[in-house]
């Protein structure tokens, strides 16, 4: 799982959706992973908005963590596919659940190449997103 988030927030989008191929993790009693989390970035980044959003969807349901970042790349898809709506209804959820949440810098600061954070912060203020005043 640690080299899939490396793999992801270096850029190397094919392998961390390789590295987050999920093992046989039936013997753990908690079976929550990243790993739908980081293959929904890693498509997005790719330009497959479509399965960003079902993994992430997959993911919520199977009780996945849920965080910021999940839900504005979420915000990012919806926006990008024209589903303004969606991507409405997630920008409510966003700010009411991480209220003042620095967004942008978090992505600034996890992506090494900040055009890819770019990808993902500019669709989001598209969609209504503003940053918070420091």
């Amino acid at each position: 799982e640690f080299d899939a988030l490396i793999a992801l927030f270096s850029g190397e989008f094919e392998r961390a959706l390789a590295a987050s191929e999920p093992p046989d993790h039936s013997q753990r009693a908690d079976h929550r992973f990243s790993h739908r989390n980081v293959s929904a970035a890693a498509n997005y980044h790719l330009g497959d908005d479509k399965e960003t959003i079902r993994l992430f969807t997959e993911a919520a349901r199977a009780g996945d963590p849920i965080s910021a970042i999940s839900m504005s790349y979420l915000i990012a898809a919806h926006h990008n596919l024209g589903d303004h709506d969606a991507a409405e209804a997630m920008l409510s959820l966003l700010n009411r659940a991480w209220q003042g949440f620095p967004v942008d810098t978090l992505f600034f600061r996890l992506f090494k190449d900040q055009t890819l954070a770019t990808a993902v912060i500019a669709p989001l203020t598209d969609a209504g997103w503003r940053p918070t005043a420091p």
